[in-house]
């Protein structure tokens, strides 16, 4: 099967292209057997879809050597043509970008993310494939054989996305997208060249969000030129001596084409006669599509395609910058580190509140509409904040404990400082990990340390060994000091002649001049640092293979100093971007531990570029005098759950140093020495702490009393004000149903019980509201009364639950017996409608009696 996917079966065959037939031509020869395994497994497998998620993940690890790329598409393609070449009445071939274009046309949402393909992702194609089949079979009447039919049919309709129906080219509405692109190209000021081929572009396709970003572009959207600008102590309004950001606006355009290969599109730029400034409101982005739900975008949007002047006193008493720029400087900096529980009944919303709440103390202010829009822009903020490290989530059950929540012991992993068998060795949790990386954020912006964020979109990265750990300190101190980096392979040997600009004249040389030491290290390593790095590369100096402690620039080629008598001799100039008094978490920046190897390059794919960006500054602008503390980067530590763990178990000794007064960089600050590593802990004072709790788990009342004084409160109730929306959608009373089945489990039970409004928010039909009820609520209700079903009924009334009488089995002398039922709504003929149901929950209809309702109930035992 592998040999016909790829052409090679004597039969002609064009399902892959010739990159993916390359990258299964390399994985069979470097993994002889393995790949045909993994076929024969699929090929034998009894369930579709798992059968190709096995064979995703049995290949997945061994492409990423062989593809330019995150080879995601491959790994699409391949698993399903195979399985479809076995399965062709049950399975899709997926090619990536007619599948993605099919997908976008008729849901308005992509098929597939930046990632290995997900079983959710392969279920959505199928059912979108299963759809296509019957109007192909039902009213086209083409009578598609199988799969493939369809398939042809996808890929020959969906090369390219259609136009959005409204995007006329000539017309601009507010509903139509706006870009922000930088006028860089590469290193260069690309403004010139953009307006002149009348194009923009990224300089590579490496499958990034700004790919994905230039894909969705579409003739007739509007897209504007501009520099960013930080750092910038010229403003036209007070800020106290403190810097701001600007954006330079240079030209706009309207998209006239996008060649869909994720870089490059075409576009009609309109340079400005001269530049536009535009104050505060700034992202530094390569490219950002302006959140027009929010009032601060609409405003910069009017100024640059409506001529409106800047509002400067509107942004000014916005929470943001108020705090950073009309206070004093003491004020400005000054830290109010948060502890905050949201609690509530299920279902009330708490997750969008803890995500907008994360959000403001990060950024000052949430700015986001409450439409389907503003949340959707506000939770693509979070993910962003989180993939910047700046919030971390963690969900407490009841087997979390200290060990889990701040560090616990684990068999060392680190092969250098082992002998035999093994030790343990402390590993953070994930409160000492935020803690460390708030901790470094505080007192870069204490001492003072501000710049502009480092553009690493065009940097290669390297591991770089700086020492043994705990050994060779004196290695790593000596580096940072005199800002170099050292490596200990190729003893007292002077590398610097051209000669040795090749691994392999480094390795003639050296066994010439050593034959006895057969150590590859000596000339591969020596390889990588003499001629694979180079100037503007990122080295990452590791601790132990799951922490970093700093990262530099290298600034200077290789040198050799002789006075070092070849221990560390072989030395590179860098310039250190960051160095750490604590080991920060490697997890942070990238994806992955490190490896034992001294030096080798860090593929681009699993660098975290926000959150490295975010870490380090180049040199700002310069100042006469010391520098001035600025206020440091807050970061939120999300725990969901919070009441479901033991609090004493989890938090120890540390829950001292919640309090706000204790934190570092307040007056009152603690450390506690921890039990395992021994270091002095305490916790950064901007590092705020959110925690859920759902009310219908464990009552405010049963938490633990340290924890409760240590923290705000505050209550996310049921809204069924929310539900308007809903209710006319589906033409339902929801708002009433809400409050009705509300009031009635607060007199049965308690209001810590209560049922949410989010149960029915995303209520489009009535059918959607038979689902919620039947697969949510009554489920919740069974459980809240420990299945006593006549207290369900209460609640609901006789519409949703049905009652019957069981008689006494012939010849037993017993009582009769009641049967409890939910009654099927979706049944041919259903002897109760939704809307009738309704009416008997709000007292509004008749009541059936309590005998069997395949009878006719009595016409006394009616009541109305």
């Amino acid at each position: 099967m592998l040999d016909l996917l790829v052409g090679k079966a004597g039969v002609p065959c064009e399902l892959l292209d010739w990159r993916v037939i390359n990258i299964v031509q390399a994985l069979r020869t470097d993994n002889p057997g393995v790949v045909e395994q993994a076929a024969e497994d699929l090929a034998q497998a009894g369930d579709d879809v798992a059968g190709v998620m096995a064979f995703v993940g049995a290949t997945w690890s061994l492409m990423l050597p062989h593809a330019q790329a995150n080879p995601y598409a491959e790994s699409r393609t391949i698993s399903t043509m195979l399985r479809a070449l076995i399965a062709p009445e049950r399975m899709f071939g997926i090619r990536s970008t007619p599948t993605d274009n099919a997908c976008w046309m008729l849901t308005g949402s992509p098929a597939f993310g930046p990632n290995p393909l997900s079983e959710g992702e392969l279920a959505g194609v199928m059912r979108l494939v299963r759809t296509v089949e019957r109007i192909m079979h039902d009213e086209w009447q083409w009578a598609p054989r199988d799969l493939w039919d369809v398939q042809g049919f996808v890929w020959e309709t969906c090369q390219k996305r259609l136009p959005e129906p409204a995007a006329e080219v000539s017309v601009m509405t507010d509903e139509m997208p706006i870009w922000l692109v930088t006028s860089r190209d590469g290193e260069a000021d690309g403004f010139a060249s953009f307006v002149e081929r009348g194009t923009w572009h990224l300089l590579y396709d490496s499958d990034s969000k700004y790919n994905h970003m230039v894909r969705e572009m579409q003739p007739g959207d509007r897209i504007v030129l501009r520099d960013y600008l930080p750092n910038q102590r010229n403003a036209p309004f007070e800020t106290n001596g403190k810097p701001v950001s600007a954006m330079r606006i240079r030209a706009t355009g309207i998209v006239r084409g996008n060649g869909e290969d994720g870089r490059q599109v075409q576009v009609d730029w309109t340079p400005l006669p001269e530049p536009l400034l535009w104050w505060l409101y700034t992202n530094n982005d390569t490219i950002w599509r302006l959140p027009l739900e929010r009032e601060a975008a609409r405003k910069l949007a009017a100024f640059i395609f409506e001529g409106e002047v800047q509002d400067i006193a509107w942004f000014l008493n916005l929470p943001f910058w108020r705090d950073r720029l009309n206070a004093s400087q003491d004020d400005n900096i000054m830290l109010n580190p948060t502890n905050l529980i949201l609690f509530g009944p299920p279902g009330t919303g708490k997750t969008y509140s803890t995500a907008r709440e994360a959000v403001r103390l990060c950024d000052g202010l949430a700015d986001f509409a409450e439409t389907a829009e503003g949340r959707a822009s506000l939770m693509a903020r979070y993910r962003q904040l989180e993939a910047e490290k700046r919030i971390a989530f963690v969900t407490f059950h009841q087997a979390y404990d200290y060990e889990n929540f701040v560090e616990g012991l684990r068999p060392d992993e680190d092969a250098e400082e082992q002998g035999a068998g093994f030790r343990l060795k402390p590993y953070p949790g994930i409160l000492r990990e935020i803690c460390a990386l708030a901790e470094h954020a505080r007192k870069k912006a204490e001492a003072g340390e501000s710049g502009q964020a480092i553009d690493l979109s065009t940097h290669r990265f390297w591991k770089m060994g700086l020492g043994a750990i705990r050994q060779e300190e004196e290695v790593y101190e000596a580096a940072l000091k005199d800002e170099y980096i050292a490596l200990g392979w190729g003893r007292a040997e002077d590398w610097s002649d051209e000669r040795f600009s090749t691994v392999d004249a480094i390795k003639s040389h050296w066994l010439s001049l050593f034959p006895e030491s057969q150590e590859p290290s000596n000339w591969t390593q020596t390889h990588r640092f003499r001629n694979d790095m180079a100037i503007g590369d990122i080295v990452i100096i590791p601790y132990g293979n799951s922490a970093f402690r700093a990262v530099g620039q290298i600034v200077g080629d290789y040198e050799f100093v002789a006075e070092a008598e070849g221990y560390f001799a072989h030395r590179r100039k860098v310039k250190w971007l960051l160095t750490a008094d604590d080991p920060l978490p490697l997890d942070a920046i990238i994806d992955g531990n490190f490896t034992m190897r001294t030096v080798y390059e860090i593929p681009r794919k699993r660098i975290n570029i926000p959150a490295l960006s975010r870490l380090l500054t180049t040199d700002g602008e310069l100042n006469d005098g010391p520098a001035k503390p600025t206020k440091p980067d807050e970061f939120v530590l999300v725990i969901d759950e919070i009441n479901r763990a033991n609090i004493s178990k989890v938090f120890g000794e540390l829950i001292t140093l919640l309090e706000p007064d204790k934190r570092l960089g307040m007056d009152n600050a603690l450390t506690v020495r921890l039990p395992y590593s021994k270091v002095e802990f305490g916790v950064p004072a901007n590092l705020h702490v959110i925690g859920t709790m759902n009310t219908a788990d464990r009552s405010i009342a049963l938490l633990d009393t340290a924890l409760r004084r240590r923290f705000k409160f505050r209550e996310i109730a049921p809204d069924p004000q929310q539900l308007k929306n809903a209710a006319a959608a589906t033409n339902m009373p929801l708002v009433e149903i809400l409050g009705t089945i509300n009031d009635r489990i607060e007199y049965l039970v308690d209001r810590e019980h209560r049922i949410g409004h989010a149960f029915f928010m995303g209520c489009k039909t009535s059918d959607d509201v038979i689902d919620v009820m039947r697969d949510k609520i009554i489920p919740l209700l069974q459980e809240y009364f420990f299945e006593d079903w006549s207290r369900v009924r209460m609640v609901l009334g006789d519409g949703f639950v049905g009652q019957e009488v069981i008689k006494a089995p012939p010849g037993m002398d017993g009582m009769d017996r009641e049967r409890w039922f939910v009654r099927d709504f979706y049944s041919a003929e259903p002897k109760i409608s939704l809307s009738d149901a309704f009416a008997r929950l709000l007292g509004k209809g008749a009541v059936l009696s309590a005998v069997n309702e395949d009878d006719e109930p009595d016409a006394e035992n009616d009541v109305a």
